[in-house]
């Protein structure tokens, strides 16, 4: 999701400066996309109960810069497309692109009120372990860590470090999300600090509840106070190192 999501907002940065109109055929689940941006294809209602489109669904050709704003261009949001676009854009296009839809919103608004509220105290940790879950694929083959407890351990501590510098204090709500259940059964193991997480087992982002999960723990992610993250390789070219709060 987020290597994709960063692309998008890549093309749609230029779409911006260029003054080009940019649609969106996909919206991710859980999402909204206001509504002048969602492409309607001229097949219309049958190319959507017939899941038709008039334009090849199948080209993974690079998008042609040059051709940006004098015909209309299709393109996909990974693979050679931008594999050299070093395109900047502001976060801030992703909340004006994409919202939350009612059902994603609910869910949000229902556990950060279980967090203890806007108002609570609170400390993110995302803990990744690799990209094998996103795909479907066997986790325990693509490991960042090998010692999972132990890297647990640690970030436990940073997150009570880092509320320590924010508010002198270490009792405050700590919310865990991860793309590893092992993670998650250790938490029960761990001493002296109670770390909230969410009752969903991390699924391929390749099916509808592992997208819409991944979104709402996202979210989640984005309004706590403060954020601690597993260090990632040196070539790790994933945008939540990058972009994160």
């Amino acid at each position: 999701i987020g290597d994709r999501t960063q692309r998008m907002l890549q093309f749609a940065a230029m779409a911006v400066d260029k003054c080009v109109r940019m649609e969106f055929d996909y919206v991710p689940l859980g999402l909204n996309v206001v509504s002048d941006a969602v492409y309607r294809d001229p097949l219309g209602y049958a190319g959507e109960v017939l899941h038709k489109r008039s334009y090849d669904v199948s080209a993974r050709n690079a998008l042609d810069m040059n051709k940006l704003g004098k015909e209309r261009l299709y393109s996909h949001f990974f693979g050679s497309t931008v594999s050299s676009l070093k395109q900047t854009y502001d976060p801030c296009l992703f909340h004006t692109i994409l919202q939350p839809n009612v059902n994603l919103q609910r869910e949000i608004d229902t556990t950060l009120s279980n967090l203890g509220g806007v108002e609570e105290k609170k400390i993110g940790i995302h803990f990744r372990t690799g990209d094998s879950i996103a795909f479907g694929m066997d986790f325990t083959k693509d490991k960042r860590v090998s010692d999972l407890k132990g890297s647990l351990d640690k970030m436990l501590k940073c997150a009570q470090n880092l509320s320590e510098k924010l508010y002198h204090t270490t009792e405050v709500t700590y919310y865990l999300a991860t793309d590893n259940s092992q993670v998650k059964d250790l938490l029960p193991k761990m001493d002296n600090t109670t770390v909230h997480t969410l009752p969903i087992r991390p699924s391929s982002y390749l099916k509808s509840e592992g997208e819409k999960d991944a979104w709402l723990e996202l979210y989640l992610l984005s309004q706590m106070d403060g954020l601690v993250m597993n260090p990632v390789s040196s070539n790790y070219e994933g945008t939540a190192f990058r972009v994160s709060t």
